[in-house]
C-alpha cells in the first residue's frame, strides 16, 4: 500500500502543472468541435448516445466516448477535469505496472520462487519501475493529450489482462483453480478494446510471457499442452488474419495515394522511427520530444538514405540479442520484445501516420523491463540503502525532466511556442504556433502577434511537407478584412490542392475555407471556388470528401440546388457503396422535396444502411428515415 500511495505522489507532483494546458491536433475536430459526446446528464439514453459517436473505427470506442460523456456531465467542458481523469487512470496503470513487473520477478526463472507476498528486495525493484514508467518524460504527451485517454484506457484493460494472466497461471502451477482469474483476463481485453484498438495487441504479449517467464509449464513444471496448443492457435491465427485480411487491405488501400508513398515505404521507415523511440526513452531528453513528427520523410528504397539499413541491422542486432540471452537474462530478453510488440499494429502496413509518441505509451515498460536485471545485478553488492540510492536517482530524474516537460504543457502559447522552437521543420508545429498568435490578435491587424502570425503562416506554407493548412490561414486572414482575397494569396493555396491527391489536411483547409465564405466571414470570390472545386472534381472523381464539399457549396453558396443534387446523383452513379454520398443526397432532396422524393431517399437510406457504418452514423440514417416518415404523414392529408 505504501509503494501505491508512493506512486501516486510521484505522479501527482510531476504532472500537476500541465492540467491547466489546453485541446490540441486531434483534440479538436474529436472532442472540442464535437458535441457527440457532451451530455448534461448521466440518463442512460444520453450516455448510449455518447458511447455510440463514430470518434474512429467501424465500431467506434464505446468506453472512451462513455468516460468523456461522464466527465461532461460531471463537470461540464473544463479541459482541466479531462486532464485530471487522465492523470488518475494513468495512475490506476502505474499501480497495475507494478503488480505486473512484481509477478514477473518473482516468476521469472531464475529469480525468487512464487509467494503470496513478494520479498522486499522484489518489490522495491517493481516500484521503481513502475515508478520510472509512469513519471518519463515521453508519458507527458499521452496523459495530457486529451484525446490520448483512449489509449491509457485501453492500457489499462491491456494490463488488467496481462496481471491476471499471469496471475491464473500461477493458481494453475500451484495447483489451484484459477477459471475466474482467466475470465478476469478476458474481460480486461474486452475493456481495453472497448477504449481502442491498440489493446489487440494482448495474445502477442501473453505469448511473450508464456515464452520467457513461464515457458509454458504446467503443474510439475512440465510442459502443459493446452497452454502451448492455445498459443499456438492464436498465433497461427493472428498470421492468418494478416497476410489474408489486413495485408492485402492495406497494400490496396486508397489512403497511401493520398499520403504519397507506399506501403512497403512505411515500413521501411518505421526501423528509423523505432530506433528514434528507444533514443527518447533511453535518453529522455524534453528537446528530442516534438509531438509533431510530420517533418520525416519515407525513404526510398532499403539504402535511400543508408540510415534506413542501420536503423533496421540495429533492431535485428537487439531482437538476435534477445534470443541469445533469454534463458540467462528472461527479463531482458521479455523487455526487448515487449518493445515490438507494444508497436505491432502502429508500425506495420496499415496507413497511419508514421508516428506518434503516445504509441510508446506501454511500450515504454519493454525498455526499463530490459535494464532491470542489469541493474539488480550491478547493485547486487550494496547494502539496501546504498542499492535503493542508486537505484532511486534514475527516476528522480526522470521525475524532474517530466516536471519541466509538463510545466511546458501548462500553456497552450508556451507549447507551440516550443514545439516550433525544437522542430523548424515541421509544418504542423509551425502551424499551430501561427493559430496561437492570430488568436492572441483579436483580429487586430496592427496587433504584433498578427504579423508574428503571418509570419509563421507563410514559414510552415514555405516547407517542403505542408499541407494546405498553412494557405489556408493565409487565405483566412486576407479575406476577412472587408476585401476580397488577393489572388496573389488565393494561387498557392488553389495551386496546393490541385498539385496532387488532397490529403487529410488539405480537405481539412479546404473545407475551412468552403464554411468560412459560407458564413459570411471571408470575402471569396464564388468563381474563385466554384473553379477550384470543379477542377479538384475532376481530378479525383473517386474522392468522396471532395464531391460532398463542392455539393454543398453548389446549395449553399451560390444556390444551384439542382445542380448540386444532379452532381451527388452523377457521383453515386459512377460508384456505389459511397454512404457519405447517399446520406448526403438523402439530406439535400429532404430538404428540397420530402413528398415527392420520398421513394429515391427511401432507397438511398436502405442503400447506406446496408453497408457497413460506425454505430452515430447509422443511428443518424435511422433518424432520417423517421424524419421523412414523419414529415410524409402530415403532408398526405394537405394534398
Amino acid at each position: 500500500m505504501l509503494t501505491l500511495l508512493a506512486l501516486a505522489a510521484l505522479g501527482g507532483a510531476a504532472f500537476w502543472p500541465g492540467l491547466s494546458g489546453g485541446y490540441l491536433f486531434d483534440d479538436l475536430p474529436n472532442l472540442a468541435q464535437s458535441r457527440t459526446w457532451k451530455v448534461d446528464s448521466l440518463a442512460p439514453a444520453a450516455l448510449w448516445a455518447a458511447m455510440t459517436s463514430d470518434i474512429s473505427g467501424a465500431v467506434g470506442r464505446p468506453l472512451a466516448m462513455l468516460s468523456f460523456a461522464i466527465n461532461h456531465a460531471l463537470t461540464g467542458e473544463h479541459i482541466y477535469s479531462l486532464k485530471l481523469t487522465n492523470l488518475l487512470m494513468h495512475l490506476v496503470n502505474a499501480s497495475l505496472v507494478f503488480v505486473l513487473c512484481r509477478q514477473l520477478l518473482v516468476l521469472a526463472p531464475g529469480e525468487c520462487q512464487a509467494k503470496d507476498r513478494a520479498p522486499p528486495r522484489v518489490t522495491l525493484a517493481a516500484g521503481l519501475v513502475a515508478a520510472a514508467w509512469l513519471v518519463h518524460p515521453l508519458q507527458v504527451s499521452t496523459v495530457l493529450y486529451t484525446v490520448q485517454r483512449m489509449e491509457i484506457g485501453a492500457a489499462t484493460g491491456l494490463l488488467v489482462c496481462l496481471a491476471t494472466y499471469l496471475a491464473a497461471r500461477s493458481r494453475q502451477l500451484a495447483g489451484r483453480p484459477a477459471t475466474g482469474y482467466f475470465a478476469l483476463a478476458a474481460a480486461g481485453l474486452l475493456g481495453g478494446l472497448g477504449f481502442k484498438e491498440s489493446a489487440l495487441v494482448a495474445p502477442g504479449l501473453l505469448l511473450l510471457l508464456e515464452a520467457f517467464v513461464l515457458r509454458f509449464r504446467g503443474p510439475g513444471g512440465r510442459l502443459s499442452r493446452p497452454i502451448f496448443g492455445l498459443h499456438a492457435v492464436w498465433l497461427a491465427a493472428a498470421l492468418l488474419a494478416y497476410f489474408i485480411v489486413v495485408l492485402p487491405d492495406a497494400v490496396g488501400s486508397s489512403a497511401y495515394e493520398a499520403r504519397g508513398y507506399s506501403a512497403g515505404q512505411r515500413l521501411l521507415s518505421q526501423g528509423p522511427i523505432l530506433v528514434m523511440y528507444l533514443g527518447q526513452i533511453l535518453i529522455p531528453s524534453p528537446d528530442s520530444m516534438l509531438f509533431y513528427y510530420d517533418h520525416l520523410q519515407v525513404p526510398a528504397g532499403l539504402f535511400s538514405p543508408p540510415r534506413t539499413a542501420g536503423a533496421l541491422a540495429t533492431l535485428v542486432a537487439l531482437l538476435g540479442l534477445a534470443l541469445a540471452i533469454h534463458r540467462r537474462w528472461p527479463l531482458t530478453a521479455l523487455g526487448i520484445f515487449w518493445f515490438f510488440a507494444c508497436h505491432a499494429l502502429t508500425s506495420n502496413v496499415i496507413p497511419l501516420e508514421l508516428a506518434f509518441e503516445h504509441r510508446n505509451y506501454l511500450a515504454l515498460l519493454g525498455p526499463l523491463l530490459a535494464l532491470v536485471e542489469l541493474s539488480r545485478k550491478a547493485t547486487a553488492r550494496l547494502h539496501g540503502d546504498a542499492a535503493f540510492t542508486a537505484m532511486s536517482l534514475p527516476v528522480l530524474l526522470l521525475a524532474g525532466l517530466c516536471f519541466l516537460q509538463a510545466s511546458t504543457w501548462s500553456d497552450p502559447f508556451r507549447l507551440h511556442t516550443a514545439l516550433a522552437g525544437r522542430n523548424a521543420d515541421s509544418p504542423r508545429a509551425n502551424y499551430a504556433l501561427g493559430v496561437e498568435l492570430h488568436a492572441l490578435a483579436r483580429g487586430d491587424t496592427r496587433s504584433p502577434q498578427w504579423a508574428l502570425a503571418r509570419r509563421q503562416f507563410e514559414h510552415a506554407a514555405r516547407l517542403p511537407q505542408a499541407s494546405a493548412l498553412p494557405d489556408q490561414a493565409l487565405v483566412v486572414m486576407d479575406s476577412t478584412q472587408g476585401t476580397p482575397v488577393p489572388r496573389a494569396i488565393w494561387e498557392p493555396f488553389a495551386s496546393k490542392l490541385l498539385a496532387a491527391r488532397p490529403r487529410p489536411d488539405d480537405i481539412s483547409a479546404l473545407h475551412n475555407v468552403v464554411a468560412c465564405r459560407l458564413t459570411g466571414r471571408c470575402h471569396i470570390p464564388d468563381a474563385y471556388l466554384l473553379d477550384l472545386l470543379d477542377r479538384l472534381d475532376a481530378g479525383n472523381p473517386y474522392f468522396t470528401e471532395v464531391g460532398i464539399i463542392r455539393a454543398n457549396f453548389l446549395w449553399n453558396g451560390p444556390g444551384a440546388r439542382d445542380e448540386a443534387i444532379n452532381a451527388l446523383r452523377e457521383r453515386r452513379s459512377r460508384r456505389k457503396n459511397e454512404y457519405e454520398v447517399d446520406i448526403a443526397l438523402a439530406q439535400f432532396l429532404m430538404a428540397s422535396n420530402l413528398h415527392a422524393n420520398k421513394g429515391e431517399i427511401l432507397m438511398l437510406l436502405d442503400a447506406a444502411g446496408a453497408q457497413e457504418l460506425p454505430p452515430a452514423t447509422r443511428e443518424k440514417v435511422r433518424l432520417l428515415a423517421e424524419q421523412l416518415d414523419a414529415a410524409t404523414r402530415e403532408e398526405g392529408p394537405r394534398q
